[in-house]
């Protein structure tokens, strides 16, 4: 049985080692590609969608997402009087996928990691998140806002829902994390000279279609 003192040491070795794993950079290397040299030039779902095209891109979004959820729910079950292990390794496993030791700690901007810590701690918070940070970002046409929105919402949420200022300062720390990484992006949204969500969508589902890529071997 692992010791309660233990928690944090192991929440977040373990949150950190599953966030490090890295589809988008698995698929690159199969397909002879630097994704870091392609479009946003970021190891994530997005770039892989708009490189590989939406097949592989899914894919990645739901790895991606899976491995927050994942850090998030083993850490609750081996420290199950734990109200922050939890949070703890899904925070970790944003650091990892952000900044994964064996890529020079050049990974994605963990949008996908966070959306699936956000999942594993509460599906109705997560639901409520997604929806308002989708709305917002269509309301003011770009997609920017939306992890501009869930970086802000999730600690407030974290703080209701628990009370509990542990809690609210992880779930601050990781929404922070996911505002810095895109923070160009959103600076660019409120100069107005981001892409809009209709030609984000275009780019994905437009004419624009990537190149067939050389099969694996």
């Amino acid at each position: 049985m692992i010791q309660t003192w233990m928690m944090p040491a192991v929440s977040l070795t373990l949150g950190y080692t599953l966030g490090t794993i890295s589809p988008s950079a698995l698929i690159a290397l199969c397909k002879r590609t630097d994704l870091r040299a392609k479009n946003t030039g970021n190891l994530g779902a997005s770039n892989t969608l708009l490189t590989f095209g939406k097949g592989w891109g899914i894919l990645v979004l739901l790895v991606d997402m899976g491995k927050g959820a994942l850090a998030s729910v083993l850490a609750s079950l081996l420290f199950p009087l734990s109200s922050t292990a939890g949070l703890l390794a899904g925070g970790a496993s944003v650091v990892g996928h952000v900044y994964p030791f064996y890529l020079k700690f050049k990974g994605g901007k963990g949008l996908a990691p966070f959306l699936g810590t956000i999942l594993a701690y509460d599906p109705l918070v997560f639901g409520i998140l997604l929806v308002l940070s989708a709305v917002l970002a269509l309301l003011l046409n770009y997609t920017a806002y939306m992890p501009l929105c869930l970086g802000v919402l999730f600690p407030v949420a974290v703080l209701i829902r628990s009370a509990t200022l542990p809690s609210a300062l992880i779930a601050l720390i990781v929404g922070a994390l996911i505002i810095l990484t895109h923070r160009r992006n959103i600076a660019k949204a409120f100069r107005k000279s981001d892409s809009t969500v209709r030609q984000y969508l275009v780019r994905i589902f437009g004419r624009n279609q990537p190149r067939k890529q050389r099969k694996c071997k």
